[in-house]
């Protein structure tokens, strides 16, 4: 592009492409850092799924630990007092389950200590790009987490900091610090698993040793089979045994996988150790997005365990012998335009013991001489109880059996309406009817017979389907009328709707998708026309057909007539050699619907 035979003008223009491609790549390189922030907040959410379903698991030991509890008639009520009744009185059963909630939480509290030493270093590396304030906050469930990096008012300064992440990890050696907490990490909840358990002693039954495991690349998995002869041999006899051992041992090869690090990785086509693969040259969000990765390895690990924990728990918090599919909504009926919710889940029941349930219809103080009782979980509104036109509430509680115990609990309010006879008027897509247009409108009267529509001052009036189509010509009004027979067969106008009639609006026309009143000179050459509805909820086809293009050079325009779409070949020669600040219009022929119109003058600076 800058070579001697070229002309100064090409080079220029080739300079110009030059520019041009280096902000390109700014702007690709800007994409790819906020994509590193998006990643990372996605796999935050993802984290935070984790935590939920391992705190999800106490809940489970909790439950079955009361529902032991009541079916030994111990005299304690809450968690504590059990556990430790069951201890004093040899209560077994219910031990073991203790035994299994102590492992829970302190497990629980490692992974929680582990996470966020990570999860600081993360903070520490953030801060020394940007020291404007912490970047790691703790979340309500006790880990930490990164904040949102583009916040609007307080975004981080330093998201494409090549330099620190190498500096910090790579050449000072944070990385080794890295490596060694996630290995202490993984090793302990080996230890978890190897030694844990409803037995009270496991490790005679399970003597297994931590092995010097290497990983040597990402495609190695001669490491696990380390792991494996590491493995004693299983010397029991009882299948339940048996099933013990062959579960700690998925589970152990488990946290090797999710926690055990190549070596070496491929960067560049050069073998590199991982801390170097991860760090060097790595752009500050790109490193914040591993850190928040790490994490989720360490959640995923953790609960690893505490599967492996529940999985010995074989007392069930909840008795149920039926499971049936059900779906769920507030409502049956919804105005077009709105939505309405619809739940579908599973329910899980006892069909040996029939819930009861007390329910009040429009009295949310549920005063007791207003409760109604039923032995069936079906509630029949409308006709005897809470008939009257107007909006109701239904309140109440159901039975559940829980932990051995009958409670009853609260159900979700149910609010309903009773509506009477009335009429309903609507324009399917807007409150106008537009001429050329085969304008749609929603005409009902419900509580009546026979009912029908008709239009004062609409051309044409036709029924199809479920909607009436309406044609308008001259005029500025036109008005709907429904009509119906009532209960004594009488015929009534239900109601009446007016309607504004407007001419059609026109498409804006665009050069290759270009918005605004500025264009690159080479789009605008070759470029093709094209027209769109904009800000309309019609659903109308709209193309150029042609049209007049005036090009302005040096104070002298010229007009150039084409047809169908495309920038008409003389134009695009001129326009190539226009100057910055030139002027092109478009006075463009639009096919609308079918109809021929003439559309909207645009116009350009060229650039």
């Amino acid at each position: 592009m800058g070579g001697g035979k070229e002309t100064p003008r090409q080079k220029m223009i080739g300079l110009m492409y030059l520019v041009l491609m280096a902000l390109l790549a700014i702007n690709v390189s800007k994409e790819v850092i906020n994509a590193f922030v998006t990643l990372n907040n996605k796999m935050e959410r993802q984290n935070q799924s984790t935590e939920r379903n391992n705190i999800g698991i106490r809940s489970g030991l909790n439950a079955s630990i009361m529902q032991a509890a009541s079916e030994a008639n111990m005299d304690a009520t809450d968690i504590e007092g059990i556990i430790k009744e069951a201890k004093d009185k040899g209560i077994e059963k219910v031990a073991k389950l203790g035994f299994l909630l102590e492992q829970y939480d302190e497990t629980h509290a490692m992974s929680i200590r582990k996470v966020n030493i990570v999860m600081d270093m993360a903070d520490e590396l953030l801060k020394a790009g940007d020291a404007s304030q912490g970047w790691v906050e703790e979340g309500e469930r006790g880990y930490k987490y990164i904040v949102e990096l583009n916040d609007h008012e307080k975004p981080y300064g330093k998201k494409d900091d090549y330099d620190t992440p190498t500096r910090m990890f790579v050449d000072e050696g944070r990385g080794e610090d890295l490596l060694k907490t996630m290995y202490e990490f993984r090793d302990s909840l080996v230890l978890v698993v190897a030694m844990g358990g409803t037995e009270k002693d496991s490790s005679k039954l399970f003597g297994f040793e931590l092995p010097e495991v290497k990983k040597a690349s990402n495609e190695d998995t001669t490491y696990l089979q380390t792991v494996i002869d590491a493995f004693p041999e299983y010397q029991g006899k009882s299948s339940e045994g048996e099933k013990l051992y062959n579960n700690r041992k998925d589970a152990i090869l488990g946290l090797y996988q999710s926690l055990t690090f190549p070596e070496e990785v491929d960067n560049h086509g050069e073998q590199v150790p991982w801390v170097q693969g991860a760090f060097d040259h790595s752009p500050m969000v790109a490193a914040a997005a591993l850190f928040t990765s790490l994490k989720g390895q360490m959640l995923q690990a953790e609960n690893i365990v505490l599967g492996f924990l529940e999985g010995q728990n074989d007392v069930p918090p909840f008795v149920f012998d039926t499971i049936k599919p059900k779906s769920f909504a507030s409502t049956s009926y919804v105005n077009s335009g709105d939505s309405l919710t619809l739940e579908v889940m599973i329910a899980a029941y006892d069909s040996k013991k029939l819930p009861k349930i007390r329910y009040w219809v429009d009295d949310t103080l549920e005063t007791p001489e207003k409760k109604i009782e039923s032995d069936i979980s079906k509630i029949a509104l409308g006709r005897d109880i809470g008939g009257a036109v107007g909006e109701h509430i239904v309140t109440g509680q159901i039975t559940v059996e829980e932990n051995g115990q009958t409670k009853w609990i609260d159900f979700t309010p149910f609010k309903y309406k009773v509506g009477a006879p009335t009429s309903a008027i609507g324009n399917a897509e807007m409150n106008v009817l537009y001429r050329g247009y085969a304008n749609k409108i929603v005409a009902s009267g419900s509580g009546y017979s026979d009912v029908n529509a008709s239009c004062s001052g609409c051309s044409s009036w036709a029924k199809q389907g479920d909607v009436y189509v309406a044609k308008v010509g001259g005029g500025s009004k036109a008005t709907v009328t429904v009509t119906g027979k009532d209960d004594k067969g009488k015929s009534v106008t239900i109601g009446t709707q007016d309607f504004n009639i407007l001419p059609m609006p026109k498409p804006t026309v665009y050069i290759n998708g270009a918005t605004g009143d500025r264009i690159p000179r080479n789009i605008a050459a070759a470029g093709q026309f094209f027209a769109k509805l904009e800000g309309s909820p019609l659903q109308m086809q709209c193309t150029v057909t042609g049209g007049t293009v005036r090009v302005g050079k040096n104070g002298v325009f010229q007009d150039y007539n084409f047809s169908g779409n495309t920038m008409p070949a003389k134009a695009a020669g001129l326009i190539r050699q226009l100057p910055s600040g030139a002027l092109i219009s478009i006075r463009p022929k639009i096919n609308q619907g079918g109809v021929p119109v003439q559309g909207n003058t645009i116009a350009y600076t060229v650039l």
